[in-house]
């Protein structure tokens, strides 16, 4: 069990069963964002199920990157909210609108209330709801509304928060009872007299008078149950009292009425009912009962027990067919049948079709991917993917089958859905025929607005499906659908998702496989963005990330290939969109080229591209050496900075003056300093990786990975030509102060290739330290002659003055 998960809902327990609280737990990642995604969760068009999505490995999980900015709520806040004040409106036989009714209801404060009773409408001059109220004399809704205000006073000193400036009660909850009870004899208004039965309710139960509110609800409700709001939260309360009395069977009953009831509330009822399921043993963290059947025996009917079904269905990870099938069974009109399939299918997506998608478009470094998503189980899926594949193509087809039949009977939910879900389960089974039947059927069948959405991605899915390559006519025309589904992602968070991994994933993959690299870089880097607009897009200007690394790794005459598809004139009007808008314009790539040179250390063709290009930055002093290498960038080292076109050019010129004499101590001295500084333990290092790792353990040790990496890069963490140089220059000087920083130089380098493990600096005989007391320069700088630099050497250097300590 997962119990820091335990711990957060335990201590969240009193306020859902007392107010229906929702859980908003943390969350470092989207957790709708865990696999790729392309049929998304929205086309039931139900927004009160939105905590219901299917979200792995997270049962407590409450509606991530659904709110809403402007008003700091939820998608779930927002919809309860929307119930009550269209609830108002009807009231006013819609005579007002629902902004102005808020303003009042939820925005006023009790003093402006009365004011409101006396006929002073100040600060409220143009508001309809409150000239409704003035004008028609609403002298009971008034009152209930100035009732109201003190319970939510007293409410809010329910929930534990760090607000201390919310209003205090002068009012004990048993004397809003009492004056509840009177206000609700005088009325004869029957949707006032429901408020103040929720309102009644709740102060008991905040006073804790828990076999009071199962009697009040008996003697306020009777038999005038309705689908309001607030009886809604009458029901919750009763629920919450029997689970208070530890009744937690009749509790769960209560809150599967109450989830039932109306769209209101709905995630406090299905976390409430949660709890009541079942009964855990804090200390080992197991099930000691379960009530779910029990809850199911005490429904009085097949409508009810489908209700029961569904919720349970709704927060399972396992397959929920069967149980889906059920529901139907006992009651065709049930509602969530249309999400519990879509939920069917999202997990589908993550266990199975996430490795046809990952086999189908291979991406170069794609584990760098797999990380970003956390798909921790990949690996395992890799490995029994034979079995997985016939588990999941099976239950496909029978998720299929209960489609078709739901089509026929047409008796839940849109047509189109489920033609769309079945085309899209031809798609994962790679049946093209019947995806693009199931499409047109879907077209012919009328959709909403979400079924279009839906509808226009499927079309982008066939459109590829439907051809083995990428061709000019494909891209045109793919070109309108994917500008659509970029206009859509502008104000919806879930089409942002579905856009990139359709340009990440399926349209790189695809082009990758017809070794169409360069417009497979663009599909990636034309996948995501910052940009609120979405003109432009996003790729790591550190070359990090998939097609960075796929930049990153091209030769110059690669490169330069991506360098004439971006300038040329002639590019189609997908190409150019393509283009448009992404990180690698012309002097991206050409400060690449410079880079790349630099790292080949061609200092001469690396001056010239920077000189047609642009100076290229501006980096620390690299011809400062330093005894022991701080990465920190002190004052001194940037009293004189170079870019990569004066760096690239002073590096030229050393390389002149060392091929006309190889024995210019100074010279071959300076170009290793500089060498060094712009290796991973330099303070110039971003001269050729852009941006230092400061966790990467590549660095320091001779690894697998290491020798696996291109030439430059075995330079970059493994200095093997500073370490020459300094050797040459050791050697051609007869200066000792010069021979000892060569030499010491040298040392540095040699030290930087330890032949262990990472891990091993953690262990007791740390081998990173054993390696460096080995190091054949120390002899060197011990049997040499005397220098100032060697003393400053031996006071600050560890690793050599546990050398001499041991050594004497």
């Amino acid at each position: 069990m997962n119990w820091k998960k335990y711990i957060l809902v335990f201590s969240s327990v009193t306020a859902l069963v007392a107010s229906e609280q929702i859980i908003h737990a943390c969350a470092d990642f989207d957790n709708y964002d865990t696999y790729p995604s392309f049929f998304g969760n929205k086309a039931p068009d139900k927004p009160a199920y939105t905590p219901f999505f299917y979200v792995g490995y997270d049962l407590y999980y409450d509606d991530y990157n659904e709110e809403d900015f402007q008003s700091g709520l939820s998608q779930t806040d927002i919809i309860n909210k929307q119930y009550i004040l269209k609830e108002w409106q009807e009231y006013t036989n819609n005579q007002c609108t629902l902004k102005d009714i808020e303003a009042v209801v939820y925005g006023a404060d009790a003093n402006s209330i009365s004011q409101l009773g006396e006929g002073t409408l100040a600060g409220f001059e143009k508001n309809q709801f409150a000239q409704w109220l003035g004008k028609g004399k609403k002298k009971d809704v008034l009152q209930y509304l100035s009732y109201a205000k003190s319970c939510e006073i007293n409410a809010l000193t329910k929930v534990d928060n760090w607000d201390t400036t919310k209003a205090k009660s002068t009012t004990t909850n048993q004397q809003l009872m009492d004056e509840g009870l009177k206000l609700r004899k005088r009325t004869k208004d029957d949707f006032l007299k429901m408020k103040y039965n929720f309102q009644i309710l709740r102060m008991a139960f905040y006073d804790e008078q828990y076999d009071g509110v199962l009697s009040l609800f008996e003697e306020l409700t009777g038999n005038t149950a309705d689908k309001s709001v607030a009886y809604t939260r009458c029901l919750g309360f009763k629920a919450g009292a029997y689970y208070k009395n530890k009744d937690k069977v009749q509790a769960g009953y209560y809150y599967s009425k109450m989830f039932q009831n109306s769209d209101a509330y709905k995630s406090d009822a299905m976390v409430s009912y949660e709890w009541c399921r079942t009964t855990y043993d804090p200390d080992k963290g197991e099930k000691i009962k379960d009530y779910t059947d029990a809850i199911y025996n005490l429904c009085k009917n097949d409508q009810e027990r489908a209700v029961v079904t569904v919720m349970n269905a709704l927060r399972t990870t396992d397959d929920a067919l069967p149980l889906i099938e059920k529901a139907y069974r006992l009651d065709p009109n049930v509602a969530g049948i249309d999400v519990l399939v879509n939920r069917e299918i999202n997990k589908i997506e993550e266990n199975y079709f996430d490795d046809i998608v990952y086999g189908e478009n291979k991406l170069p470094n794609s584990s760098m991917w797999y990380y970003n998503i956390r798909n921790y189980d990949y690996e395992e899926s890799r490995n029994n993917k034979d079995s997985v594949n016939t588990i999941y193509t099976s239950y496909l087809k029978q998720l299929n089958t209960f489609n078709r039949k739901m089509i026929a009977e047409n008796k839940n939910a849109s047509k189109a859905f489920w033609y769309l879900s079945s085309a899209y389960i031809a798609y994962m089974l790679q049946d093209k025929n019947s995806m693009n039947t199931d499409m047109a059927a879907a077209k012919a069948s009328g959709m909403n607005r979400n079924e279009e959405r839906l509808y226009n991605v499927v079309e982008i899915l066939a459109l590829l499906k439907n051809n083995t390559t990428i061709t000019t006519q494909v891209e045109t025309d793919l070109l309108p659908k994917l500008k659509s589904l970029n206009a859509l992602a502008v104000k919806n968070y879930s089409a942002n998702k579905t856009f990139r991994d359709v340009m990440q994933h399926l349209i790189a993959g695809k082009y990758l496989q017809q070794k169409d690299t360069i417009k497979a870089v663009y599909a990636m880097a034309h996948a995501s963005t910052y940009d609120s607009a979405r003109n432009s897009f996003n790729a790591d200007q550190s070359f990090k990330d998939i097609q960075g690394n796929v930049l990153d790794a091209m030769s110059v005459a690669q490169l330069n290939k991506v360098q004439a598809f971006e300038a040329s004139a002639k590019k189609s009007a997908f190409e150019k969109w393509l283009v448009a808008g992404t990180y690698y314009t012309a002097d991206v790539l050409k400060d690449l080229e410079g880079t790349k040179y630099i790292r080949d250390y061609k200092f001469k063709e690396a001056e010239q591209i920077f000189a047609k290009s642009g100076a290229g930055g501006e980096f620390p002093n690299p011809f400062m050496p330093q005894i022991n290498d701080y990465i920190e960038i002190y004052k001194q080292d940037t009293l004189r900075t170079f870019s990569k076109l004066t760096f690239s050019k002073r590096m030229a010129e050393l390389q002149d003056i060392i091929a006309k004499n190889p024995n210019d101590a100074g010279a071959l001295y300076g170009y290793a300093v500089a060498l060094y500084n712009i290796s991973y333990y330099g303070k110039a290092s971003n001269m050729v990786d852009y941006t230092r790792d400061y966790t990467n353990e590549t660095a320091y040790y001779i690894s697998d990975a290491w020798r696996k990496m291109s030439r430059p890069f075995q330079e970059y963490y493994g200095v093997y030509t500073a370490e020459q140089y300094f050797n040459k220059a050791a050697a051609a000087t007869s200066d000792p102060e010069l021979k000892a920083k060569s030499i010491w130089g040298a040392a540095k380098c040699w030290e930087k290739r330890c032949p262990g493990t990472p891990e091993s600096r953690y262990s007791a005989d740390d081998m990173y330290f054993v390696n460096a007391l080995k190091n054949p320069y120390f002899r060197k700088l011990n049997s040499g002659t005397a220098s100032k630099y060697l003393k400053s050497v031996e006071s600050t250097c560890d690793y050599y003055g546990a050398y001499l300590s041991r050594n004497k």
